[in-house]
């Protein structure tokens, strides 16, 4: 499912903005290896520092390219928009779980590339460029739950558990106990008072 607020891209100044309302440049987006990323792009331009207005997608072919503009141009991923809708939106789902991908990456974690942007009506392309990072995930299919370390308890949880040895919790009294033989830690014997006598038994 896409995000449900798009990228708002500003031509003019080739950046991201925070939104119509508020046209503040903001950082460009972490994208993470191994992902299908379901995008959905805006555009716009700038009128004033506090002002822009959306560019009409109506006939309008839109395609993606992440990667490196060297003279041999690098691309990691790509892929082209579908239709605008009403408010000039174009959806696109972005591959980012190719090899091209982690061969940017290579041994780091964190990689900035390029954002490239190829807007066309069909007689007169525009391209804009803006960077954006590439990250190295964590989360991968192989993952595996384990089971958390042993934690303290509250003293609630103590006194539901355990007996106090002298008694003085009377919601919970102890009728017996299990002692270890001090010298051979192989013998254990159950000890209780019956008749206000002490009864030792061997359990093992």
């Amino acid at each position: 499912m896409a995000s449900e607020n798009p990228l708002i891209f500003d031509v003019d100044s080739e950046a991201f903005i925070r939104s119509l309302a508020e046209p503040s440049v903001i950082s460009p987006p972490a994208w993470y290896a191994d992902d299908i990323k379901p995008l959905r792009f805006q555009f716009v331009n700038r009128t004033s520092a506090t002002q822009v207005t959306v560019r009409s997608g109506a006939g309008i072919s839109l395609r993606i390219a992440v990667g490196d503009p060297a003279p041999t141009p690098v691309v990691d991923a790509s892929a082209t928009a579908g239709s605008p809708d009403a408010s000039h939106i174009f959806p696109v789902t972005l591959g980012l779980n190719v090899a091209a991908v982690q061969t940017a990456l290579g041994s780091a974690d964190t990689v900035t590339r390029i954002l490239e942007f190829r807007w066309s009506d069909g007689t007169n392309p525009q391209r804009w460029e803006t960077p954006i990072r590439l990250k190295q995930r964590i989360i991968t299919d192989a993952l595996a739950d384990v089971p958390a370390p042993a934690v303290a308890i509250s003293s609630v949880e103590a006194q539901s558990l355990f007996v106090p040895r002298d008694g003085s919790n009377a919601s919970y009294p102890l009728s017996y106990f299990i002692v270890l033989d001090e010298e051979d830690s192989t013998k254990k014997y159950k000890v209780s008072l019956r008749a206000g006598e002490w009864h030792v038994e061997p359990l093992q």
